[in-house]
């Protein structure tokens, strides 16, 4: 979920599961900022999936910086990101 503070800040939660559905050995991603959430001064964004790839990719941090600093569009980041971190190979867990 990202909003808007009643300071006009932008701002990002995400909720998953939580622990009772947490498969054993996986990573939790939303706790990580950059990762699963991340907000500053030009958007918010949030998302959940495969806490791992998340991580590895510091996924949303990512997404923020080609908008802010590249000035593509969301659609744009989002499928060059997707091209980028997507496996040849199925992923085995």
């Amino acid at each position: 979920m990202c909003g808007c503070s009643s300071l006009s800040k932008f701002v990002a939660a995400t909720s998953t599961g939580g622990l009772v559905n947490k498969m054993v050995g996986r990573t939790r991603d939303t706790v990580i900022i950059g990762a699963g959430e991340y907000a500053n001064n030009f958007c918010a964004i949030s998302l959940t999936g495969r806490g791992e790839a998340i991580i590895h990719e510091t996924m949303v941090r990512d997404v923020v910086a080609d908008m802010e600093y590249k000035g593509l569009r969301p659609k744009e980041v989002v499928v060059c990101l997707v091209d980028e971190v997507t496996p040849n190979e199925p992923m085995v867990w």
